[in-house]
């Protein structure tokens, strides 16, 4: 095999990855792009450009690692995550289908009652069932809810390649 690398910096940040799997380096800097997405979710933009604030970031170590662990799994197994795309369970159906239709009805209703929240996601798995934003709400893309679907993956079943 032969070798490769990608990198990706954001201002201080400088994030390296090195293959003898085959991958591209565009592959690699697009992955290396989603662990700072990934990063900047988990641990905040203040904390990981300001230098005072390393300790913090110290803290979240395990949890980061638990993240990305569960991003390779799931990149590894899944066609899906390796080119960052949503699997939605319903996005063919009518409109009016019953089910899409109680579906919306159901986050809608728990949305009102949670004031102050903007989006209510449904899931099957690491699949999009459903998905409601209130009409004021900020347009959430695609790459928003990959992002998302990983991060609650990592944290209600993550992967950790060192667990026992």
């Amino acid at each position: 095999s032969t070798q490769s690398t990608g990198n990706f910096q954001d201002g201080d940040v400088s994030l390296l990855a090195i293959s003898n799997e085959g991958e591209s380096e565009n592959f690699l800097r697009n992955q290396l792009k989603l662990v700072h997405e990934l990063l900047l979710l988990e641990i905040g933009p203040r904390v990981l450009h300001d230098r005072s604030q390393i300790i913090n970031l110290q803290k979240q170590q395990l949890r980061f690692r638990r993240s990305v662990d569960t991003m390779c799994k799931l990149c590894s197994e899944k066609q899906s995550f390796l080119v960052q795309s949503i699997e939605e369970l319903m996005w063919f159906i009518n409109p009016n289908n019953e089910v899409k239709t109680g579906c919306n009805r159901f986050l809608k209703e728990g949305l009102e009652m949670l004031p102050g929240l903007s989006h209510a996601l449904l899931f099957v798995g690491t699949k999009l069932l459903s998905h409601y934003s209130s009409p004021s709400a900020f347009h959430l893309g695609s790459a928003d809810l990959f992002l998302l679907i990983l991060f609650f993956r990592s944290r209600y079943y993550p992967f950790d390649r060192f667990a026992p």
